[in-house]
């Protein structure tokens, strides 16, 4: 503990006066305690906070903006609308595999940071909001002089950055919140994080017909620039608040595979695992694909087709607080999770046995995204151990952007050779492998599916709390407290049976 303050003759008034009026004892590193002055902007007042952490929400607009781009701009990097000669040539294989190496050297950076002891967080965070300022520069680079060994070198080094820059950011919240403040803080940077895709859906589209689809890479290269200015301020101000408080006020807890040693994974927490791949292998593929989808397949303009896709995110955001609070008062995670995959299965059905207008099934998979999302990474904290939770999140990362990797190079396959529909013959062969691309994404949604129910039947096997509403596992906190208390306080009772 610290020592105590040197003068102990003040009374209780001059303390109450003394704090009335400003002065309070701190512990500055390296001095004894002495009296100073708390202003306005002070690291233990609020506004302090409230700032650092606006500007450490904005961090990963600029690289989610840059991650969606492609998206956007398929038709002109593979063939051009209409044959536009600013397209680039690519094949269905070559554009995805734009994804896959951004997921793949995603998964390959999260694995070395099991690694680093994460203690200073500032030299990471400048260094990943370089490295995705660098990824994006590449990027558009590469686009401009139609070069697909540059623009997937960008990618790769984009994925390398966005990943642990997402990991870093978050950590950096829960050094500075705590409590219900943190639960809030957390959802409110996601939210930020996903306006840099919505923003890309919205506006892309029309940069790339007007001004050329290299000025929208550049754009976006532009926006992870003012994303690195946002980490060089929250680097100052945590540099700052750390100077004066010695330490951040919550240190954030270490996420190395030593946690998960000697530490028995449960089945429920593979399936899990499983779960969120299976998930995760159809939404971000899917997101890649669908402007050309609805291009080619309800006859939308290019405009209309980039705003459709981008209604997943649209639903992702406006849905996400509404059912995270729900998810956190109902419980019934497990269930949860069941429904969000089962809704992702009627998504894509309707897209294959229906005509449906497209967006009703799209805003439904923004739904099934925030209630699965929340259910699947919630219930993780549910299944393993206090300190092998953290650990156990990001293992799950992990595994997901592999398999992300992995589902976008298999729609590549899927869809190679069936880009153009000039010819009555061309358009039979590209429905054709719409059609396959469905049942692929049906089947993930059926394993995804199936995994859930995996977690039920075994969650209920071991009784488990996965399915717990909030008041059972108020009651179940409390009677451990109770039994632990009954123990302390019955610990010598036998040697006092024992004299009587």
């Amino acid at each position: 503990f610290p020592r105590r303050p040197s003068s102990l003759r003040q009374s209780s008034m001059e303390m109450s006066a003394a704090q009335l009026s400003g002065q309070v004892y701190t512990r500055i590193p390296g001095e004894d305690w002495e009296s100073v002055s708390v202003g306005v902007f002070h690291p233990t007042r609020v506004p302090f906070r409230l700032l650092l952490l606006c500007f450490n929400c904005l961090i990963t607009v600029g690289a989610y903006f840059a991650f969606d781009l492609p998206a956007v701009l398929q038709l002109w990097m593979e063939n051009g609308p209409d044959n536009d000669p600013r397209g680039i040539g690519l094949t269905s294989i070559e554009f995805m595999s734009l994804y896959a190496a951004y997921a793949w050297a995603n998964a390959v950076m999260i694995a070395l940071l099991f690694h680093l002891n994460l203690s200073n967080l500032r030299l990471p965070m400048l260094t990943f909001s370089t490295i995705c300022l660098g990824g994006a520069l590449a990027t558009a680079y590469g686009y401009h002089i139609s070069s697909y060994w540059l623009l997937l070198g960008g990618r790769a080094v984009l994925g390398f950055g966005t990943g642990s820059l997402t990991i870093i950011q978050n950590r950096m919240v829960s050094a500075w919140c705590r409590g219900k403040m943190l639960t809030l803080v957390f959802g409110f940077t996601v939210g930020c994080s996903r306006l840099g895709g919505v923003f890309n859906f919205l506006f892309s589209a029309d940069i790339a017909t007007h001004q050329g689809p290299d000025q929208a890479l550049w754009n976006g290269a532009t926006l992870c620039g003012l994303s690195f200015a946002a980490a060089v301020i929250v680097c100052l101000m945590d540099y700052y608040g750390t100077g004066r408080l010695g330490q951040h006020p919550n240190r954030p807890v270490s996420w190395q595979f030593s946690n998960l040693e000697g530490y028995q994974l449960s089945s429920t927490y593979w399936f899990l695992c499983l779960c969120a791949v299976s998930f995760y292998a159809i939404i971000f593929p899917f997101v890649a694909v669908a402007s050309k989808f609805f291009v080619q397949m309800y006859r939308y303009s290019i405009n209309e087709s980039t705003r459709t896709a981008g209604c997943i995110y649209y639903a992702a955001i406006l849905t996400s607080p509404i059912i995270a609070t729900a998810v956190d008062s109902i419980g019934r995670r497990g269930v949860l999770m069941l429904v969000g995959a089962c809704t992702t299965c009627g998504v894509f059905a309707a897209f294959r046995f229906s005509s449906i207008a497209a967006y009703i099934p799209m805003v439904l998979l923004g739904c099934s995204y925030s209630l699965t999302a929340s259910a699947l990474w919630s219930a993780v904290g549910f299944c393993l151990d206090k300190t092998a939770a953290g650990p156990g999140m990001v293992l799950m990362t992990l595994l997901q952007m592999l398999g992300v990797g992995g589902s976008s190079m298999a729609v590549g396959y899927l869809r190679h050779g069936h880009t153009i529909a000039n010819t009555p013959e061309e358009a039979d062969g590209v429905a054709e492998s719409w059609d396959n691309l469905l049942y692929y994404f049906l089947g993930l949604a059926g394993l995804c599916s199936l995994s859930a129910v995996m977690v039920n039947l075994l969650n209920y096997a071991k009784a488990g709390n996965i399915n717990f509403t909030a008041a059972e596992r108020r009651r179940r906190q409390e009677a451990i407290l109770i039994s632990a208390n009954a123990t302390v306080n019955t610990s010598e009772l036998p040697e006092l049976s024992m004299s009587r």
